[in-house]
Order: structure tokens, then sequence, then C-alpha cells
């Protein structure tokens, strides 16, 4: 019987039957219609016979759930006052959930037998399943054989001609990038400071980064900056470890070579020299960093300032070192 209202589009104007199908509805979708009833059965039903028949009982959209029996124990009857409107929304917004059973699925199970590979003619309108035994040398139908075979040859040899040249260009990037530095300078020399620090290693200090010094520095402050001379500035930092440290930044003239290598040898004979001293009346050297960025030197840290201060007085103030003192 058709139903011509359009009120519910959701809900089919039969019953959904899977017995001819290789799905089945699973429990949970069952017990969801079999918990759904009228709260009040129509003694007239002004609807058409199929969706009466639904309002008594909606668990005929479902043939397939009639071997289910009802247990009070599962879940708790649902009353609705609309079960027709209650089913459209729950097929429109969840829909009912079906399970796959391979051993019902035709296809599923010839081409589980076939010892080829499965496949069907496009050109079909049934779309039969075909098993083919061997891909290099049994073509699918609607293509000859000796067509099949050159076809599969031609992609090979695509595939490997591509996979040859992808390897090549590769293998020639790395070799650019690898020499690029050699390229770019063939006769220079390698920096004398990078020498020295390298030979010295295991009798220098402590090597420091430039980020972890920019950063203790907070990016080289000026507010920080405690001290200026010939050679460098110095800035107050914090290590991450806590310690309170005089970082001294070099000078590095770049417009000059002169002036270059004079800061490289003064900062390599610095750390040296300081290196192999450990005197309570001399600031320590804690470590350094030799960075395209900038050279860097780690001293202990001096709370009451420079010799300068106390000699000839800091901000106009009065000397504190007195001569008997010196």
């Amino acid at each position: 019987t058709s139903c011509p209202s359009t009120h519910f589009l959701s809900i089919p104007n039969q019953p959904i039957n899977l017995s001819a199908s290789p799905f089945r509805v699973p429990d949970a979708s069952c017990a969801r219609l079999f918990f759904l009833h009228p709260c009040s059965p129509p003694t007239n039903c002004n609807r058409c016979s199929w969706q009466c028949n639904l309002i008594k009982n909606p668990n005929l959209l479902l043939p397939d759930c009639g071997s289910m029996h009802r247990s009070a124990s599962d879940s708790e009857p649902t009353c609705q006052t609309d079960p027709l409107g209650y089913l459209d929304k729950m097929l429109s917004f969840s829909g009912i959930e079906l399970q796959w059973d391979q051993s019902q699925d035709p296809y599923f199970t010839s081409c589980k037998q076939c010892r080829g590979f499965c496949g069907f003619n496009t050109s079909d309108p049934n779309k039969n399943f075909i098993c083919f035994h061997s891909e290099s040398t049994i073509s699918p139908p609607w293509i000859p054989k000796g067509k099949f075979i050159k076809a599969n040859r031609t992609a090979v040899l695509t595939l490997a001609v591509a996979l040859t040249t992808l390897l090549i260009v590769v293998s020639i990037v790395a070799f650019i990038k690898r020499n690029a530095g050699a390229w770019k300078q063939p006769f220079s020399e390698e920096d004398p400071t990078a020498v020295f620090l390298r030979n010295n290693r295991s009798l220098l200090p402590p090597v420091f980064t430039y980020e972890e010094l920019e950063s203790s520095t907070n990016g080289f402050d000026p507010k920080r900056k405690i001290g200026d001379g010939g050679f460098g500035s110095v800035y107050l930092g914090q290590l991450r470890d806590g310690r309170f440290v005089a970082v001294k930044h070099l000078h590095q003239h770049h417009n000059a070579a002169a002036g270059k290598a004079f800061s490289s040898k003064s900062f390599c004979n610095e750390i040296l020299i300081l290196s192999s001293i450990n005197h309570p009346n001399l600031v320590k050297l804690h470590g350094y960093c030799s960075d395209p960025k900038g050279l860097l030197l780690v001293y202990d840290y001096v709370p009451n300032g420079t010799l300068a201060d106390h000699l000839h007085g800091r901000n106009n103030r009065k000397v504190h070192l007195k001569w008997q003192v010196i």
C-alpha cells in the first residue's frame, strides 16, 4: 500500500528485507525498534495501512529482527506519543546499522577461492565475477592478450626509468649541497680561530652556544652593559643554573682584515692564558663561544664595580680607595 504523505521522508513505504543480501541487522539496532511503542495505541488510524501497522509494531520495518526475543532486563520500554515521528528522526540522524556477513557474499566467497586476482568486466551490466589466474599471461576478455602484455611491459619500463631519473637527481643535489662550501671558497684557508680551539680543546674551559649567552644577557640588552673597552663590551648575564657571569662580546672589524685577525688572536690568547691560571685575586674564565655571529668570553661577575670606578669614582661620586689601601 502506497503512502502519499511526504511528512515522514525517512520512513520507507515497505519493509526492509535483507534476507537475500550479505548484510544483517545487529541486535542493537533491533533492540531500538523492539522497545519503541506507542503510549496509547490508536483505535482508529487515519493513515495508510503500512504506517498504521508501524505505529502498532515498529519492528515490522525490519523483518530480520523477528527472531529476536524481547527481554525486560535488557532495557526499559520507550513510550512515544508519536512513534512515526520518533522513527523518522531516528532514521534521519542515526540510520540503521548493518553488519556485513562475508559468508553470505557470493562475490567475496568466489574471490577467496581464486588463485589469481579478482575482477569483472566493466562493460558487463551484471558485473559478473572473473578470476584471472595469471596477471602476466591471461588478459581480461575485453583487452586482446598481446596488447595487455605489452601495456604491462611499458608500464614497468616507464616506472623503472622514472625511479632511475629520480635517483640521479637526488644524488646530484646531495653532491652539490655537500660541496657547496668548498666551491664557494676553493682557495680560502680554514679560520685560524677554529683551528686553535679544535687543537687545544682538552685544555680549554666549557663551550657555550651563542643562543645561550644571548638569552642570558636578554639579547645583549644595553641596560645590562657593565663595561665597555677597546676590545669589546661586557654584559651582565645569568646562566641556566642561576649563576651570574660577565659576558664579554669582542668587537670584530669585518671591514678590515688586519683588525679581524687581531681580534681573533686576542680571543685565542685570552682563552689560553686565563684557562691556565687559577688565582683567588683574578677573575676566572668559565667558558667561551666561537660563533660566526660573535666571539664571546664568560668570566666571573665582580659586583663591586671596575678598578676605574674605585680609583676615579663613578657618576661623579667620591673616590672610595685611599692610597694606603692601594
